[in-house]
């Protein structure tokens, strides 16, 4: 029941468009994507490799496309986690 809580508290926070769109930087949003990775590392197999291209794309200053990749990955888990709580818990097992 906690770990429904969680992810469901999760999930509204990366479903809020406008908030990631004033973040100060690409890197804020992918820490904050990272942080939820870590919390669900079912998530990794989902979205790790967008993952890792949108930081290089950070890196090199490439921010538009970095913020791109980080709405797929938004979306990705938002579509996951819009399954059924039995689903969600699931996947999240592994």
């Amino acid at each position: 029941m906690t770990k429904l809580a969680i992810g469901a508290s999760a999930l509204s926070l990366l479903v809020i468009g406008p908030a990631w769109a004033t973040a100060p930087s690409c890197q804020a949003q992918l820490s904050s994507i990272k942080g939820y990775m870590s919390e669900y590392p079912a998530t990794v197999r989902r979205i790790g490799s967008t993952y890792n291209e949108a930081a290089r794309m950070c890196k090199y200053g490439w921010r538009m496309e970095a913020e791109d990749l980080a709405r797929s990955m938004r979306d990705t888990l938002a579509q996951s986690f819009s399954q059924s709580p039995t689903n969600m818990h699931a996947s999240v097992r592994g």
